[in-house]
């Protein structure tokens, strides 16, 4: 009996390893080597299990779509049923900080708009920016569709910028190389950024999926009214992610789905178990907003061409007859206009500038202007749209620079007229190391703060008769660097000297009196500094708001502990409004708690992406013994400033839960405008 007792335990034993091997294999993905930009002809065995019951693509064709409204699509049966499956069958999410991990599987570690496998320094990419969403439910900033791995500089230049044509409709872009190729064209000047052909699809079809998935409505559309939670990143601004809506569509269609598209939306499926339907059927791009499908379109399901152009009961096939619409200049001496799709871009010669319109035959079309841009809809008949010009009044600008320095640049045009801002060569004369730092509105008084100013080369139109600029140039009087119109080194009074808790000698001297000389931090008693006090969240949040010259917010307080009328109440509405802060869950933001030193690193990250500095650059933690310490959220803010040296650690440590005394405030924040003014 003993020895048949032995028997099976020995073999429920070799049963249990085979069966955790078994298992072992069924949950590790390959990586994804399904074959780039080879056209997808047909459904993957997971694409064709997926769609079921109410929702396959013969139920969900029939239901209505929007209008070319992307804010009001989101009421559309079908829009609500596409959510529905997408969001229902989302049975599991992912954490931010695990997004890597999975990379290797589902991409292959391919950049998305390198089109290539990275070497090193993958980002984390929100191909919807951060900033223009409001991921308010678990799981949404960490979406396996949505994020995609990138190259860190790349990611940084990409920025938040609205998704558009760029190269043949906007001259004077810039270019973003990697690995040898272009791989961007941006223009800060017009908010727009496009990616190459090969991968605009990918792009369209991942922002379609956030756009329905998680209910963002400003997918070509700003929102006027967008939504903010308490606790998501970035806070919302409501603005387009694309252009318009000709272009979203014309990049689905240029760049069709292929296999490694159709094979990662597979392994994605494997880990959330939900799928990106526009990737199976990109034919719901075009009923979402009530537009044909193109006949002529391959796409994995081959609905496409099923359409029929001649059958008036085909449903994803309007019967409505096409009609033409021509552009033109009406005197291309005074401009000239080009038309891609719907939308008819106008370009005024030197000294014009675009007065109007007309349509003729009157009526036959619906046309709406914003800018130089018109866009056609509601055609009823052939027309011609004829875009009208007039000379405009003759407009100068006056750099004002320093003895030694030469302007470069144009100084005399029209009113309208949109022009580089010039370049300088030379430095003032004077003690101390001088470099330009760019163009001011007023004069700039002394201040070790970077005042807000325009770039050369930055596009400006001229709106009037006359415009002046002044030369801001920065120079380092041995304490830090300072800013000014005016030069000279200036007379420096230790402001230390009037606290006898301070000590000119330590550490924190620079930082200290960086603070009090700009009034961002002042004393607690009468000749006291306090330098070993806590500080409180309230007080980081008003510190950086001081800095930004105390701008009134556009919105209300959005925190429930936050009470009106006190002396943080406007700067923290700011900070919410702006991204800086997001608060610390359920609808709070703790004003009175002490910060701590990863509270503080986070929020100063957020705070420099505000003010358009590159964040990306990222240190290893490892020389950290405590570095386990540092919360998921705050790893990616404590790790840029580290690289940075904003905090360098405290007897070797991290202390990432600590305090943040006001000398130590102090001093990281001193540190952090010598980082933001590179």
């Amino acid at each position: 009996m003993k020895r048949y007792c032995t028997r099976v335990l020995s073999f429920l034993l070799m049963l249990a390893m085979l069966t955790a091997a078994l298992a072992g294999l069924l949950t590790v993905q390959a990586a994804n080597t399904a074959p780039r930009h080879q056209v997808c002809t047909a459904l993957s065995a997971q694409a064709k299990s997926y769609y079921k019951g109410q929702y396959t693509y013969e139920t969900m064709s029939q239901l209505d779509g929007g209008t070319t409204s992307c804010l009001e699509a989101v009421n559309s049966p079908l829009y609500q049923s596409l959510h529905d499956l997408m969001d229902s069958t989302m049975t599991k999410t992912v954490s931010y900080k695990s997004l890597t991990g999975y990379w290797e599987d589902t991409d292959n570690n391919i950049l998305i708009y390198a089109d290539q496998r990275a070497s090193s320094g993958i980002s984390r990419e929100h191909v919807w920016p951060k900033s223009r969403a409001s991921f308010h439910e678990s799981g949404g900033g960490s979406d396996l569709h949505h994020l995609r791995p990138e190259d860190s500089a790349v990611n940084s230049t990409r920025s938040n910028y609205t998704m558009g044509n760029v190269r043949g409709v906007i001259s004077g872009y810039s270019t973003k190389t990697y690995g040898g190729k272009s791989v961007l064209y941006y223009s800060s000047a017009n908010d727009l950024v496009e990616v190459n052909d090969n991968v605009k699809g990918d792009v369209a079809r991942i922002l379609l999926y956030v756009y329905v998935r998680w209910e963002e409505p400003n997918l070509f559309e700003t929102d006027p009214d967008p939504r903010r939670v308490s606790g998501d990143t970035g806070g919302n601004n409501g603005k387009k992610v694309i252009e318009n809506m000709d272009t979203l569509l014309q990049w689905c269609e240029m760049d069709p789905v292929d296999e490694w598209e159709m094979r990662r939306n597979d392994l994605c499926q494997d880990v959330q178990h939900n799928r990106n339907v526009f990737i199976d059927y990109p034919e719901y791009a075009w009923l979402l907003f009530g537009q044909p499908i193109p006949s002529d379109m391959t796409t994995p399901s081959g609905e496409a061409k099923k359409v029929d152009p001649t059958d008036p009961t085909d449903p994803t096939d309007p019967t409505e007859p096409t009609y033409t619409v021509t552009a033109v200049s009406e005197n291309t001496a005074y401009g000239t206009v080009t038309m891609r799709g719907d939308v008819i871009t106008a370009t005024p010669n030197p000294g014009y500038a675009v007065s109007g319109y007309r349509v003729a035959p009157e009526g036959a079309a619906t046309v709406t202007r914003s800018g130089d841009t018109f866009t056609v809809s509601n055609v009823r008949a052939n027309c011609t749209v004829t875009i009208t010009f007039e000379p405009q009044a003759a407009a100068t600008i006056t750099y004002v620079v320093p003895d030694g320095v030469t302007v470069n640049g144009i100084t005399e045009g029209s009113v309208g007229q949109t022009v580089p801002l010039a370049s300088v060569s030379g430095r003032p004369a004077g003690e101390g190391t001088y470099l330009f730092y760019g163009w001011a509105e007023a004069r700039v008084a002394d201040t070790i703060i970077p005042p807000v100013v325009r770039k050369a080369g930055e596009s400006y139109t001229l709106t009037g008769a006359q415009k002046s600029f002044y030369a801001v140039f920065r120079y380092s009087n041995g304490l830090a660097w300072h800013y000014a119109t005016e030069f000279g080194a200036p007379e420096h009074d230790c402001p230390c000297d009037d606290y006898s808790d301070l000590d000119k000698n330590e550490w924190y001297h620079e930082g200290v009196d960086m603070m009090l000389e700009n009034g961002y931090m002042n004393g607690v008693a009468a000749g006291k500094f306090d330098p070993d006090g806590a500080t409180t969240r309230a007080m980081i949040v008003t510190i950086l708001w001081r800095m930004e010259g105390e701008p009134a917010p556009k919105a209300g307080n959005p925190f429930a502990d936050v009470k009106d009328n006190e002396w943080y109440t406007t700067a923290i509405a700011w900070a919410a409004e702006n991204g800086v802060v997001n608060g610390v869950g359920s609808g709070r933001f703790a004003p009175e708690e002490r910060i701590t030193r990863e509270q503080m690193a986070t929020i100063l990250y957020r705070y420099a992406s505000y003010c358009g500095a590159d964040t990306s650059a990222r240190a290893s933690l490892s020389g950290f013994p405590d570095s386990g310490r540092v919360s998921g959220w705050a790893e990616d803010a404590v790790r840029w400033a580290v690289a940075g040296q904003i905090i360098n650690g405290s007897d070797g440590r991290l202390l990432p839960q600590g305090d943040a005394t006001r000398a130590q405030v102090a001093a990281i924040l001193y540190r952090s405008m010598a980082l933001l003014s590179k």
